[in-house]
């Protein structure tokens, strides 16, 4: 919640604990006193709004898509891996990275010295993404 208050300074902090402790008198079944986060502590999120989602994941592919033909019209990336790549990640729909992710994970240890799993590496690290980090349970991304 944002009530309009700055919660980088004390003062804002205090102001903005007020209104919440307030808010969670009148109606703490919603609000609990305990779960106050400041909102310049609140991380960045994406809204879930489906219209929205569609859109981002249309141009999260249409970027990936140019950048990759871009590299591999300069020969950055050799045909022989463009081939592999394409056929390891499945690129003739939207591209699933999950054989990769559970392989770069340890969870497929037989796909280690697949040709189709080394040319993506390869790919992904022409494309930047070499150094992304996996969280070993949940498999997503995590920050350095």
């Amino acid at each position: 919640m944002a009530f309009g208050l700055d919660t980088t300074t004390p003062e804002g902090r205090a102001a903005y604990k007020a209104e919440w402790d307030t808010l969670a008198e009148l109606a703490p079944e919603i609000i609990k006193k305990e779960d106050i986060v400041f909102p310049h502590e609140q991380s960045p999120r994406l809204t879930n709004e489906p219209h929205f989602r569609r859109v981002w994941q249309h141009y999260r592919e249409h970027t990936f898509r140019l950048r990759y033909a871009m590299l591999v019209d300069s020969n950055s990336i050799s045909k022989a891996d463009a081939d592999a790549f394409s056929k390891f990640v499945g690129l003739n729909g939207t591209p699933a990275f999950t054989l990769f992710i559970s392989a770069k994970l340890g969870k497929l240890e037989h796909l280690k010295d697949d040709a189709g799993y080394q040319a993506t590496s390869r790919v992904l690290s022409a494309l930047g993404f070499d150094n992304i980090q996996f969280n070993t349970k949940t498999a997503e991304p995590v920050e350095e």
